[in-house]
């Protein structure tokens, strides 16, 4: 080890959560907000909220676990995810590295095409709710998928489509990283696309007083969240008693 690297070689970078497992289309997870230390959750009326706060007669972290469904990838209509450099540039251990890699996942049997990597586009459904929506008016985070030329849940009429985001992880630059696999325990941040389209720059999903807005600028705090794969039986229990309960 020495100190002659450049920010363009795949040997000065170091990514600490490279080990961990891989989030993979069709998983359970979690988001859980940096700046205020608490899960997002839905409720069972379609609510969004970041944290008990606002809870009422529920425990909010019981409604904490999303499933995430990958789209389509972000980088396919750039052409190549090697933005500013040629092949040539990432160099042979870059591509050696990519072949285990792929080897690995193939043991493990896990298709690339399914794991969840920068720039993708995701939908998010709420646990035994809808998927994750955006109010047009007031950029506040719902769950349910809303009417054409209505509320959400308005009587007739078709329903749109579920609103879709773009996945971004945080604390890497997006030109010089090799790995673009999103990891358990990942930081990542969330942007609606309208159309197949991104919004604006500040519309980026963000914890404000125990809620969720598409209102964040990339700089704010508020649009860091922690993905987290949730296990099985730990999302399973809370659903049980309530089947229980009747």
């Amino acid at each position: 080890v020495d100190g002659a690297g450049e920010p363009s070689q795949a040997e000065t970078q170091f990514t600490a959560d490279a080990g961990g497992t891989p989030i993979v289309s069709g998983s359970v997870i979690t988001l859980h907000s940096q700046s205020h230390q608490a899960f997002v959750h839905s409720t069972p009326q379609g609510e969004v909220h970041v944290g008990n706060t606002h809870c009422v007669g529920m425990c909010g972290d019981d409604w904490k676990y999303w499933l995430i469904e990958k789209q389509y990838s972000g980088n396919d209509k750039a052409g190549s995810s090697m933005v500013g450099r040629s092949a040539n540039d990432v160099g042979q251990r870059s591509r050696t590295q990519s072949r285990a890699a792929a080897d690995m996942l193939h043991e493990m049997g896990v298709s690339s095409r399914t794991l969840l990597r920068e720039g993708d586009v995701v939908t998010l459904q709420g646990f035994n709710t809808q998927f994750l929506d955006i109010d047009e008016r007031t950029r506040e985070l719902h769950c349910g998928r809303q009417k054409l030329g209505g509320a959400p849940g308005a009587e007739g009429g078709a329903f749109a489509e579920p609103q879709e985001f773009l996945v971004h992880r945080i604390g890497v630059s997006k030109v010089t990283k090799h790995n673009q696999t999103i990891r358990k325990g990942a930081q990542i941040c969330l942007k609606p696309m309208y159309s197949g389209e991104m919004s604006g720059t500040n519309d980026y999903l963000k914890s404000v007083d125990g809620g969720l807005e598409a209102k964040g600028a990339l700089t704010d705090r508020d649009v860091v969240f922690t993905i987290d794969l949730a296990p099985v039986a730990q999302f399973i229990e809370p659903l049980a008693h309530e089947l229980s309960d009747g």
